[in-house]
């Protein structure tokens, strides 16, 4: 996913899109249908959808000159709940106390922010991206940072980058339904592996650098700290293991709607997604935390954007200890500002919480590897 097209178009969690106003702020108009590695959300819009989105930025684009400051600029994340949380906690805020307005996009989609920028047409100021795009090797389609404006002083460590700044940290869990396990509860990842223990369908995302690699490795006995580098002939061996059993989904709300369903017993799935499924969808779903696989989400400018002030200062109002503690009232997961609060609510879903055991997704590793690692995946998956 890194160096490749869109990922969950998110570890991660698109959703919709497009709904002409929604409480006051303007959005592209969409349909729910999914999407974050996946993060809470809905669907990817059709084509139709997601041009209307463009043409709507680029009207607002015309309209607001081509200078660098702007009264109007373009957030594009991933859709759905995922996306409305981000709205409730962050734009709608930002809106009412200084009057700018803010265009909504979705999905997130890396293809398309590179065509945008190679082509000269940038209609997207502040993009959600996840933990594999806005590396240095990305750094061709971005605009830096400017960290005079964006205040990185209590952004948690190794999340403010010369080109992306962390907005949240989320985990992909293995989330399974009670209603398919006869009362049985799996404890890890061995038991995702065991279709003898557990004759079900499961699921997974079917990108490479989801996280299942990882997952695999740790149900063959590989130990957190040892993850890195991936041996990746091992963890497809074991994967090998499930493969007939195994359902792949594209975009976390298909994950989501496979889980709550009842139609694959146990998932790898992004946190939000189990508590989505189990507060919003009412399904049957529960969380085992052993051995987690914690990522991140980040903020990105895309290079030649004409309101680079604007998305700038949309970004530090963002990653702002206020803005940042509203987050976990809407969201289940976990701030990047080490002063925010957290909500006590959906406290048991935060990363922060789960910390003991866990991964920490590499994307520096990622990064160097992608290519190479998804070229073999892909050539598993066909096998």
């Amino acid at each position: 996913m890194l160096q490749g097209g869109a990922l969950d178009t998110r570890m991660g969690r698109p959703y919709a899109a497009f709904s002409i106003r929604d409480g006051g702020t303007t959005r592209a108009m969409n349909e729910p249908r999914w999407h974050r590695m996946a993060r809470v959300g809905e669907p990817r819009g059709s084509a139709g959808r997601l041009a209307f989105g463009v043409l709507a930025a680029l009207v607002v684009s015309a309209c607001s000159g081509s200078g660098g400051t702007s009264s109007s600029v373009t957030f594009t994340s991933w859709g759905g709940s995922y996306q409305d949380g981000q709205v409730k906690a962050w734009i709608q805020p930002y809106e009412k106390e200084t009057g700018t307005r803010v265009i909504q996009d979705s999905p997130t989609d890396y293809s398309k922010l590179r065509t945008m920028v190679e082509a000269g047409r940038v209609t997207w100021d502040v993009v959600s991206v996840e933990a594999d795009f806005g590396l240095d090797v990305d750094k061709k389609w971005l605009d830096p940072i400017d960290y005079s404006v964006v205040d990185r002083t209590h952004i948690q460590e190794g999340m403010a980058d010369p080109y992306r700044v962390g907005i949240l940290t989320y985990a992909v869990v293995l989330g399974y339904n009670t209603g398919s396990l006869g009362g049985r509860t799996p404890t890890g990842w061995g038991d995702f592996f065991d279709p003898q223990r557990f004759p079900c369908k499961r699921a997974a995302q079917k990108k490479a650098s989801s996280g299942i690699l990882e997952i695999a490795l740790m149900a063959d006995g590989v130990k957190p700290a040892d993850m890195y580098p991936i041996d990746v002939d091992r963890a497809l061996r074991r994967l090998d293991t499930i493969k007939k059993d195994l359902l792949w989904f594209d975009t976390g709300s298909e994950g989501q709607q496979l889980l709550a369903s009842g139609e694959v017993c146990m998932a790898a799935i992004f946190s939000g997604r189990v508590y989505s499924a189990r507060n919003d969808d009412k399904a049957p779903v529960g969380i085992t935390w052993n051995q987690p696989v914690i990522s991140a989400d980040y903020l990105v400018v895309p290079k030649g954007t004409p309101h680079e002030v604007a998305a700038m200062k949309l970004i530090a109002y963002i990653t702002s200890a206020g803005p940042q503690s509203r987050l976990s009232r809407y969201l289940p997961y976990a701030p990047a500002n080490t002063e925010a609060s957290t909500d006590p609510a959906t406290a048991p879903y935060l990363t922060t919480n789960h910390l003991d055991g866990s991964v920490r997704f590499d994307d520096q590793w990622w990064a160097q590897n992608f290519s190479a690692v998804d070229e073999r995946f892909q050539a598993w998956l066909l096998g």
